[in-house]
């Protein structure tokens, strides 16, 4: 499977620095799937090219101090699931209950990006769905290396009442093990030591389709 993200952007100021920015992210994966569950390797080329105009007060670009800045970097990653259940039937009334353990690997090599602009970038707190993300910063002005596996478990209750079927309770967990320092930051700061994450974890109970506590 081919995937391409990308994305244009001009940040435009009366007066003051003009960025154009422009990223693309070409992936490649691969699915393979078994009577054991799934595994899917993925690669991917990421690329951020800058223009950078200061603008004179009259508002005409100075283009003899126009700045151009890039960014090459590489990615890879494997994510593997599996799952086992067991079903509870009464006639009209039945119960699945499944485990599904989850394992996600990724590799990020490190590269210095301080002399690159931060224009809406930021390292919001981690959530549960962001312990499988390619980046942990949100936007592309910074790529954060990584070496990394992520441990998840998810336990799932679907119901079927008559011809009605729905999920009655979810509960997900999981952790992030670093295998590095993490030397990509924002603000000039402190790289990051701590070998692991916290824990998360995410819970639904519905006991019936109209209803859905979280």
């Amino acid at each position: 499977r081919f995937e391409l993200d990308s994305e244009y952007v001009y940040f435009h100021r009366e007066k003051g620095t003009r960025i154009h920015r422009l990223f693309a992210d070409p992936t490649l994966s691969y699915r393979l799937e078994g009577r054991y569950g799934s595994l899917v390797p993925r690669a991917g080329f990421h690329w951020t090219g800058y223009k950078v105009s200061p603008e004179e007060a009259t508002g005409t670009a100075t283009t003899a101090t126009t700045e151009r800045y890039s960014r090459r970097l590489p990615h890879a990653s494997v994510e593997a699931r599996s799952e086992v259940a067991r079903v509870f039937d009464w006639g009209e009334t039945a119960l699945r209950h499944s485990i599904g353990p989850e394992l996600y690997y990724l590799y990020v090599p490190y590269r210095d990006q301080s002399d690159l602009p931060t224009t809406d970038t930021s390292e919001p707190p981690l959530r549960f769905d962001d312990l499988f993300d390619l980046n942990r910063f949100s936007g592309v002005d910074r790529i954060g290396d990584a070496n990394q596996l992520t441990t998840a478990l998810t336990s799932r209750l679907e119901a079927r009442s008559g011809a009605t079927y729905w999920e009655a309770a979810t509960l997900r967990v999981g952790q992030i093990r670093y295998l590095r320092d993490r030397r990509v930051t924002l603000n000039d700061t402190e790289p990051e030591t701590r070998g692991y994450s916290n824990v998360f974890a995410e819970s639904t109970l519905r006991p019936i389709p109209g209803i859905a506590l979280e």
